[in-house]
């Protein structure tokens, strides 16, 4: 049954399905035909009527993969989060703290959805002296306050630098790891309120909160990394049983598997994507978890197999591969990679 579900998946996965909903598990492979896009209207009776965990998660995915307003996710994200995560109350306490990473986030900072204005620093040459300053703080060990952050940050940049920082301190045992920066920097973009600042940060820190803690993700971070081993030993299964030629080509690279897939996952495909794509990819993460990466990945090697075979030297495989997310968006577009369908693996 396994061989035949992976077979079946196989077939899906080479058609077009924008137009059709896919609903799986263990023993079948359902096509249905997508309903009807809610309006706002709908949406906001929704949530103010249906408790989260009580919700028909395939009904709600359907309609999440339909791009939905973009102004809905400060109504939807909120009630998806305070149903499973109590509100942060110590987060200022957390914030203004001094932790050990101080020095890492600050270095990552920059770096962070740079693509995106709201992140634009204000400042020219802002990159140099960050860095300059980072190196600087390796060896006097200064404490990063407000004063420094407003002298190389905007202040989109200093609240998304706080936000790092009070998880950092608020879970000690994961602490800071690159990949939490575009989680976190997407989350506040999606959720800040011109209006309330600080209501933009609780959301985008509670939200953070849900997917770190109730999802489990954190243990995605932690030193053994064996949640992030788990994934891309799955997905190195997917690949094999489904990909075979090109499992083979992967298995004869001089780099671990993990090395070219650790990215996706620690950034939950933020890192080098567009917004229209981090987006949907962190909407539809929310409601279904890392099926959506496995589901996408597999989507991406199936479409690149045949130019991957085509590419002789290791040195361009490898580069191929190590890039193979923003190449593929850029060649095939969005729609391919995300269609209007559910795949469970």
């Amino acid at each position: 049954m396994l061989y035949n579900y992976y077979t079946k998946l196989k077939q899906l996965l080479s058609q077009d399905t924008h137009d059709l909903e896919v609903e799986t598990n263990d023993q079948f492979i359902r096509i249905i035909a997508s309903e009807k896009k809610w309006e706002n209207d709908q949406w906001k009776e929704f949530v103010e009527n249906v408790e989260f965990q009580y919700m028909d998660r395939n009904q709600v995915l359907c309609q999440i993969k339909m791009n939905f307003d973009a102004s809905l996710r400060g109504m939807i994200y909120p009630w998806i989060a305070n149903k499973a995560v109590p509100p942060p109350i110590d987060y200022k306490l957390f914030a203004q703290n001094p932790c050990a990473q101080d020095n890492v986030i600050f270095r990552d900072i920059e770096r962070t959805h740079s693509h995106l204005e709201f992140y634009k620093s204000k400042k020219k040459q802002s990159k140099k002296h960050a860095q300059r300053a980072s190196q600087q703080l390796d060896s006097i060990k200064s404490v990063i306050d407000d004063k420094m952050l407003n002298e190389f940050f905007s202040l989109n940049q200093k609240r998304l630098f706080y936000l790092l920082r009070a998880y950092a301190n608020q879970d000690p045992g994961i602490g800071y790891v690159q990949g939490m920066n575009y989680i976190m920097g997407l989350l506040l973009y999606l959720l800040d309120d011109n209006n309330n600042l600080f209501s933009g940060e609780m959301k985008a820190y509670q939200m953070f909160l849900f997917i770190s803690i109730k999802m489990n993700w954190s243990q995605t971070y932690n030193k053994s990394m064996k949640k992030l081993k788990s994934m891309v030993q799955h997905l190195e299964f997917l690949l094999k049983h489904n990909l075979p030629d090109l499992h083979k080509i992967i298995c004869n690279l001089d780099q671990p598997f993990i090395f070219f897939m650790d990215q996706y996952f620690f950034g939950l495909m933020s890192y080098k994507t567009p917004l229209e794509f981090s987006t949907k990819i962190l909407d539809i993460f929310i409601i279904q978890g890392e099926q959506i990466i496995f589901e996408v990945l597999l989507r991406v090697f199936t479409l690149n197999r045949n130019e991957i075979k085509q590419l002789q030297d290791k040195d361009e495989q490898t580069q191929f591969i190590k890039d193979i997310l923003p190449i593929s968006i850029e060649k095939f577009g969005i729609q391919a990679l995300i269609p209007n369908c559910e795949i469970i693996i």
